[in-house]
């Protein structure tokens, strides 16, 4: 028991670890990090950009999960050929102006933000999705029309939603999440090497949960078979060890994707 508990221990503790450690490199004072992109020549400063079939332009969905950043006139780091021909600053992480809507409601620092019906303009996250990042100031209008600019802090990930509303299960989170897992092709082309980290660890918990349970708990399980073939009158006593440690195979199994979740999200 006292080595199964620290093969538990190394198993989920460690991973969550590592993850506290990322982030906090990755989001104190993080300055704005930009990647040299073939952007449509429409687009202006502070707009969001997707790519749609190949091509890298404005944002035209709610919710989009195409976003891989925000135009910009600077960045603290820049990756890719300044020569290259008509290319843009895109951010994908950090610090930069984002155009905002009030469609969703007024925006208070700390609101995240996603894709909007306007083209390149985020609004007020209400519900789970892709988003761009956090606000770090408010704006406010009257009119759900109106368009303005706020500093946002960049970090394109999926946002679960307000916990306190529950909107969708945690189940559909947990899907919605696995499938921006899949999408590893944005994590290359942007250089997210935080994001690909977290994707990578995320992977590897869920194997290692899975051959985790099968290795110990399946291989007790099956012992215990063969023990109550051998001795009929300790039968009971073996059977509920086994419920026992098939009980615990799917719990780790549980834990597992639990913490792959929360790889993801954070």
């Amino acid at each position: 028991m006292p080595k199964l508990t620290a093969r538990l221990l190394i198993l989920f503790i460690l991973p969550i670890m590592l993850l506290l450690a990322v982030r906090s490199v990755s989001l104190a004072n993080e300055p704005p990090t930009a990647s040299l992109l073939p952007v449509e020549p429409d687009v202006k400063v502070g707009q969001m950009i997707s790519l749609y079939e190949g091509k890298y332009t404005l944002s035209q969905l709610e919710y989009d999960s195409n976003l891989v950043g925000v135009l910009a006139d600077s960045a603290a780091v820049v990756y890719g050929d300044s020569e290259a021909v008509g290319v843009k600053l895109v951010v994908y992480s950090g610090e930069t102006t984002v155009a905002v809507t009030t469609q969703t409601g007024n925006i208070a620092a700390g609101d995240f933000l996603v894709g909007s019906k306007t083209p390149g303009v985020a609004m007020k996250a209400i519900k789970a999705g892709n988003v761009i990042g956090q606000a770090l100031e408010s704006f406010s209008a009257p009119d759900r029309a109106t368009t303005g600019t706020v500093r946002v802090l960049v970090n394109i990930h999926f946002y679960p939603g307000d916990p306190r509303l529950m909107s969708q299960s945690f189940f559909s989170q947990l899907g919605m999440s696995v499938l921006s897992l899949l999408d590893v092709s944005k994590l290359g082309a942007l250089e997210q090497p935080s994001k690909a980290f977290k994707a990578v660890l995320a992977v590897l918990v869920v194997v290692l949960s899975l051959a985790f349970a099968f290795m110990n708990f399946g291989k007790t399980a099956q012992s215990g078979v063969e023990a109550a073939g051998r001795n009929p009158l300790a039968g009971r006593l073996i059977t509920v060890s086994i419920i026992l440690n098939v009980g615990l195979a799917i719990l780790t199994c549980g834990l597992g994707l639990v913490l792959e979740y929360l790889l993801l999200v954070l």
